[in-house]
């Protein structure tokens, strides 16, 4: 925290760390309300950067049009 409010980084490990758990996190958290990937209208990704964006639709096997709105 400073004088001017908070400052921080992402860690440069962030991308292997979602590539190895998003998966398996976020199909957990929907089945435990009965739900799938499938089942997912639209997503909001926190953009940390265009590679934890890749990494994200990639181990979620998003389209380029779910993630459109994340990018942006």
């Amino acid at each position: 925290v400073t004088d001017h409010g908070f400052r921080m980084r992402l860690s440069p490990q962030v991308p292997e760390v979602l590539e190895r758990h998003v998966a398996d996190l976020v199909t957990t958290l929907l089945a435990a309300h009965g739900h799938t990937l499938d089942d997912v209208d639209g997503w909001a990704i926190h953009p940390g950067g265009a590679r934890i964006l890749r990494v994200v639709a990639d181990q979620l096997q998003l389209s380029e049009e779910a993630t459109a709105p994340s990018y942006d």
